[in-house]
C-alpha cells in the first residue's frame, strides 16, 4: 500500500510540473545578477558578460544597453530614470 501511494505522488508531481518550461528569451539569453526598480515603469537588470537590460513598461518588454564591458556586472543602483551605476 505504502508502495502504491509513493508511486501515485511521484507521479501526480511530475505532471504538476509539466506545465513549467525555461525560458532564456532574448535580448538577454545569459544569467541576471542585479536589478534596480527605479519606478513602476522603469527598471534596468545586470548580468553576465556586461549584459545590461532595461524596460520602461514595467517589465513587458526589454531593450539591450551597451556597457562597454565583457565583465560580469552584479549589481545595479539608480539616483533617478537616467543616472546609475553597476
Amino acid at each position: 500500500m505504502r508502495l502504491l501511494l509513493l508511486v501515485i505522488a511521484t507521479t501526480l508531481s511530475t505532471f504538476a510540473q509539466s506545465g513549467w518550461e525555461w525560458q532564456n528569451p532574448l535580448p538577454v539569453g545569459s544569467t541576471l545578477h542585479g536589478v534596480d526598480i527605479i519606478d513602476s515603469a522603469t527598471i534596468t537588470a545586470v548580468g553576465q558578460d556586461g549584459v545590461i537590460v532595461r524596460s520602461s513598461d514595467g517589465g513587458a518588454t526589454w531593450v539591450r544597453q551597451q556597457s562597454g564591458t565583457d565583465a560580469t556586472l552584479r549589481a545595479v543602483s539608480f539616483v533617478d530614470a537616467n543616472n546609475g551605476w553597476a
